[in-house]
């Protein structure tokens, strides 16, 4: 499929380590989970893989109260929102499932009997930080404060003091720590990155701040990785917001089943 001239991708052109945002929604209630693609290599999971049919991509299990989670049918739509060669694809109508690979183990498989369509990048996946970072614009040296709400493998949003003059089409160069857990210390350690990026949107968000969006023009693989990362952290720390997953989610400690 030619999503460049067409606009529509199927589900298996989703590459390995591409991020995907599944939602569930049954009745006025909602709930997303984040996971990625992976990529197999042994021979005994490649083989069984060979075997499924349809159109569908295998994704790292999705957890609760690290327990892999078995998707409830009856009731629930789901939709997922993946990313292929910088686009963001909705994909609606899909159905997921668990599936046991010989070696790799217990995985979730997300299929979809209709092809992935091109939407706004603005609704495309973030990951929350409300973490503070220093900004410098138009290629000055001088740093400035602001806050990263949100970051994608494509963008960032910040907020910036309205003291400070931003503009659309400013070069902005992005400092701030990311995070790393160590299980086996469990502790936190911390690598400062710099990101670099264009400014394409400046928003008022009140007396004090604007909303400033921007398009990464560097750093774009170690964000991903850093949102890979953060992913996968979740998963396993599990949710508080059980009462609302219990409404369409069957958890199923049984992870072979």
């Amino acid at each position: 499929m030619d999503a460049i001239n067409t606009g529509v991708i199927n589900i298996n052109e989703l590459l390995p380590g591409a991020m995907i945002s599944l939602t569930a929604r049954k009745g006025d209630k909602s709930y997303r989970f984040e996971s990625f693609v992976l990529e197999f290599q042994e021979k005994e999971d490649l083989d069984y893989i060979k075997t499924l049919k349809g159109d569908y991509v295998i994704v790292e299990p999705i957890r609760v109260e690290d327990k892999i989670i078995k998707f409830a049918a009856e009731g629930v739509s789901y939709f997922l929102i993946g990313n292929h060669k910088e686009k963001p694809y909705l994909f609606e109508k899909v159905f997921v499932d668990k599936i046991n690979l010989p070696l790799y183990g217990t995985a979730h498989i997300i299929r979809s009997e209709v092809e992935g369509k091109r939407f706004n990048r603005r609704d495309y996946f973030r990951l929350w930080l409300g973490q503070h970072c220093n900004i410098a614009l138009r290629g000055s040296k001088a740093q400035h404060d602001a806050m990263v709400k949100d970051i994608s493998s494509t963008g960032v949003g910040l907020i910036v003091k309205k003291e400070y003059e931003v503009n659309v089409g400013d070069a902005i160069e992005i400092q701030f720590n990311f995070e790393k857990y160590n299980e086996q210390k469990e502790d936190y350690t911390f690598s400062l990155h710099t990101l670099l990026g264009e400014v394409v949107r400046v928003v008022d968000k009140n007396e004090k701040a604007n909303l400033v969006g921007c398009k990464l023009t560097e750093g774009q693989e170690e964000v991903s990785k850093f949102i890979a990362q953060r992913q996968r952290e979740r998963n396993r720390v599990g949710r508080k917001t059980n009462d609302l997953i219990s409404m369409f989610v069957g958890k199923d400690s049984n992870e072979n089943d």
